[in-house]
């Protein structure tokens, strides 16, 4: 199993297809547009397991208190990583015969051990916490008469946006899960790809490139760091984007989610940083379909907007949207988006079949080019004169 998950390149396939889970799944509680429930009952099945917000009778929790489970528990289950990789250093150590080597370096060991599996919790857990985190500064303005506005926090009613509770739940508890959470995920990826950028670029397999692959493995070296971006990409649309754009202007949330996919669906298909054929279309894909979904996403907020203002003017929607109902939107999207999936498979398909037949030394292990490595001061693997 483990030799054909090798075979297939599984990792940054599943990759891709978290992240397009992670993003798509946000757009209700981030934006505020909500599908028809026929629509979104697989999705809904699966956030009841996963979420924290399940594990507790909700009218007993405020807001405040759903966001510790949310940031502790993942830190908490980190942390014992990191404790337990110290653990297995100070073990090692003390296990050597005397005179031992200094213990920091056998601690450094150990925490390279659990490495890889404290970046695979942290790539899974950082877009829900960051979800639920920015999901503070979502507010449902109210009219307080002809001029005056007011807004209470949508995860927690009884609170009004910009009174001094507000302020204080800002103070004592959103400064610091975005610091260890968004900020913190961002600059430990960061760091961990610039100190990986020597050695990588020289294709010397260090300890710390072999610990840190779950980063960098499934791209072309000069794309090395595409992870970072990934990231801060996935960060931006899950979340952060509402501290960005305040709530008086919902819309334009959603058209900078627009923009920000187009980018990214551009700049995939022209950079193609993936070492794999079949990675590079099913990012374009992927990336293609998450447009799809925001540019349907800005379809229904209109439409339910017109709603809202205009109760019971059906010819008045199908003449400026073309629709008299949201299933309409959906169907139309839906279909469009499973013709471009098709298209891309068909793409995809005539892609390999022009890779195989270039002759290529492959290892068995992989069916990819070996990567070679080289010691620092040479230029060349092998000399052949005749």
């Amino acid at each position: 199993m483990v030799a054909l998950h090798s075979l297939l390149g599984m990792q940054a396939k599943l990759k891709l297809l978290l992240s397009f889970y992670q993003v798509v799944t946000v757009i209700p509680s981030i934006y505020g547009v909500t599908l028809p429930q026929r629509y979104t009952n697989w999705l809904d099945g699966i956030t009841e397991v996963i979420s924290p917000s399940n594990w507790m009778p909700i009218p007993c929790v405020t807001y405040t208190q759903l966001l510790l489970p949310y940031v502790i528990t993942p830190l908490g289950l980190a942390l014992s990583l990191l404790l337990l990789g110290v653990g297995m250093g100070f073990s090692q150590w003390h296990a050597l015969p005397a005179p031992r080597p200094p213990p920091l370096r056998a601690v450094a060991a150990g925490l390279i051990e659990v490495l890889p599996a404290t970046l695979v919790l942290i790539y899974c857990s950082v877009p829900p916490i960051n979800a639920y985190i920015f999901r503070f500064w979502r507010c449902k303005m109210y009219a307080w008469d002809d001029i005056h506005t007011y807004g209470v926090m949508v995860e927690q009613p009884s609170i009004f946006c910009a009174s001094d509770e507000y302020d204080s739940i800002f103070r004592r508890y959103i400064i610091g899960s975005i610091v260890i959470w968004p900020v913190g995920s961002m600059v430990l990826y960061s760091s961990l790809l610039v100190a990986c950028y020597k050695p990588l670029h020289a294709k010397l397999h260090t300890a710390l490139t072999q610990a840190s692959a779950f980063l960098h493995q499934d791209y072309e070296t000069q794309w090395f760091w595409w992870e970072a971006l990934e990231l801060a990409r996935r960060l931006v649309l899950t979340g952060a984007v509402t501290a960005i754009i305040p709530s008086e202007r919902a819309f334009v949330r959603l058209v900078l989610a627009t923009l920000i996919s187009t980018l990214h669906t551009c700049g995939i298909a022209v950079v193609r940083p993936f070492k794999r054929v079949e990675d590079d279309v099913l990012a374009v894909a992927t990336s293609l379909t998450t447009l799809l979904v925001f540019l349907t996403a800005n379809w229904i907020f209109i439409f339910d907007r017109f709603v809202e203002i205009f109760p019971g003017e059906n010819s008045f929607l199908v003449n400026v949207l073309g629709f008299h109902e949201v299933d309409g939107i959906v169907t139309v999207m839906i279909s469009l988006i499973f013709s471009v999936l098709f298209l891309f498979m068909i793409g995809a398909i005539i892609a390999a079949r022009r890779v195989a037949k270039i002759p290529q030394i492959r290892l068995v292990s992989t069916n990819q080019p070996p990567e070679l490595t080289i010691v620092l001061g040479l230029t060349w693997h092998l000399f052949n004169s005749h």
